[in-house]
């Protein structure tokens, strides 16, 4: 008899905003949109880029808000007095604080050199307080945390010749004083072997007696720096170090790196094994090249509070699984959400032979230990009509909204057509329910571990169905059920008891008022699921 793994079998009916139009997405203003926050009073705020024609590299914060209806109610752009733009370049960058919203990144000055900034908005998209970092020709800021009196900020830099080379740093600033305390970190000789190496900081959590400090190294005088690998730092909160833990491939590189908590206490490493080591291209040993890896796939690691890998595993099988085909696709982390229930949402992009295009968003589950429950591959088509090949997606940041389901915030491109005459980039959310699901129900396809098998013909009745508390379930072929899990709208495991044991073909559950999904494990490795309600 096969043991099996509980899947979540739950359909939310909320939109973001408690309207009742469900899977929905919008286009904003500006070339990308990042984060989207829940303002409450049927309003979301969508924090995203819009570029500055000149110069195109410099862009201004972009804040746009919506009602449930998609209707744009408000449209704020950040330009600073005596200062040029602004400009950012992670989704962690940005999150919701107490009162507004916190956004980290960088501003151009008149010098030609740019310095670090944090900024603080409030819900009215006034501009609270800032913090500033001048460190070398070029510093940027990529999260910002605070804790009782301190502000912890973490960053990087470029040093003062210009030459690109690119470090990170730490600072705390002591509130109840003018001080800034700065520890730069560099890469030393993580890449040795192909010389000096540039640290870019990626990422800032919070840890116990300190934080973990995420960063990509990549070398600095080989010729393909698609080349990288990760490097996570643990400091105290003064931001010595205490150790370094390097996520390393032997034969392919380490792309996009994210790191989350795990709900042991321990942390999940996710990343992509993108392209091979160039000392190392498959099929060909006499060039010294980056080659693709054709079967790029997500990894993780799991490390715990020493810096100390405790395993390592891929999800290559859940993947094809799902998609049914063994095909080509690359899956590209950006951002990563905790819920109350310890499960960990990755959202990113994959490229992929899709419908629409080759660039598709998604969201992957995992459970509290980093086991896979389900993937979202998000395609949609705006062009009027659609080529295919030609409008892709990106997602960039995660949100969880307050009464059920995501916003999944990104970027939309498209080559010239019809809808778009000369192309277009522009920042895209999308509104998904607490299944990541853009058309209902598409939870019914889930395959959650490869034993575990969706039943066509069903067995076993669930009566009477509305039922007043008492829910019967019997056997059409007197056959026991292996297990019954139950869960709430929330996707709460919710456990009742169970009379009269299936003895002969059946049993009683007791269950008070609201709507529940019942999972029934056959004998025969199969499943069934069945919704009831109970008044």
């Amino acid at each position: 008899m096969r043991k099996l793994t509980i899947i979540l079998y739950v359909l939310s009916i909320c939109h973001w905003a408690g309207a009742q139009q469900v899977y929905t997405y919008m286009l904003t203003d500006g070339w990308q949109a990042t984060k989207a926050f829940d303002y409450g009073n049927d309003t979301c705020v969508i924090v995203g880029l819009v570029s500055d024609p000149n110069p195109s590299i410099n862009h201004r914060f972009h804040l746009t808000t919506i009602n449930a209806q998609n209707k744009i109610l408000e449209i704020d752009t950040f330009n600073l007095s005596e200062k040029d733009y602004v400009s950012y370049s992670s989704p962690f960058g940005v999150t919701r604080a107490h009162g507004g919203i916190k956004i980290s990144g960088t501003v151009s000055m008149s010098n030609g050199y740019y310095q670090g900034m944090s900024f603080f908005v409030d819900y009215e998209k006034n501009l609270i307080k800032t913090n500033e970092t001048i460190l070398g020709y070029k510093s940027y800021h990529i999260s910002t945390i605070e804790r009782g009196k301190n502000t912890y900020i973490f960053g990087g830099y470029g040093d003062s010749t210009g030459n690109n080379l690119s470090s990170t740093f730490f600072k705390v600033i002591h509130i109840d004083s003018s001080s800034a305390l700065i520890k730069e970190f560099h890469a030393g000789t993580i890449l040795s072997e192909y010389g000096p190496s540039h640290m870019n900081a990626l990422q800032m959590l919070e840890s116990k007696n300190g934080f973990l400090l995420v960063n990509k190294i990549k070398p600095l005088n080989h010729p393909y720096l698609s080349i990288h690998q990760g490097l996570v730092i643990k400091v105290d909160s003064t931001g010595t170090e205490l150790w370094r833990l390097p996520i390393w491939e032997d034969s392919t590189s380490v792309h996009n790196l994210v790191v989350a908590p795990l709900a042991n206490g321990n942390y999940l490493a996710a990343y992509q094994d993108l392209y091979y080591q160039p000392d190392k291209p498959p099929g060909n040993t006499n060039k010294f090249y980056t080659a693709t890896n054709q079967k790029s796939v997500a990894w993780f690691v799991e490390f715990d509070e020493d810096g100390q890998i405790l395993r390592k595993w891929n999800i290559r099988k859940e993947l094809e699984n799902k998609r049914g085909v063994q095909d080509r696709y690359w899956t590209s982390f950006s951002h990563f959400l905790v819920e109350q229930d310890g499960s960990i949402l990755l959202v990113g992009s994959s490229r992929d032979n899709g419908k629409y295009g080759y660039d598709v968003g998604f969201l992957l589950k995992l459970d509290g230990n980093g086991k896979y429950q389900w993937y979202r591959q998000y395609e949609i088509s705006i062009n009027k009509p659609y080529t295919v090949g030609k409008e892709n997606i990106f997602c960039y940041g995660v949100t969880k909204l307050a009464k059920g389901g995501y916003a999944l915030a990104g970027e939309y491109r498209s080559d010239p057509s019809d809808s778009f005459p000369t192309g277009t980039q522009r920042g895209l959310v999308l509104f998904v329910d607490s299944f990541g699901c853009l058309e209902p129900g598409c939870e019914v396809n889930d395959k959650i571990g490869i034993d575990e098998v969706q039943a066509k013909q069903e067995y076993f009745t669930v009566y009477p169905n509305p039922s007043n508390g008492n829910v019967q379930i019997t056997s059409s072929n007197n056959q026991k059920p292996d297990k019954i899990a139950v869960f709430d709208m929330q996707g709460r495991v919710v456990h009742f008891t169970i009379n009269d044991p299936f003895t002969a073909h059946s049993s009683t559950l007791h269950c008070p008022a609201g709507v529940y999904y019942l999972k029934i494990y056959r004998t025969d490795g199969y499943y069934e699921t069945h919704k009831i309600i109970i008044q």
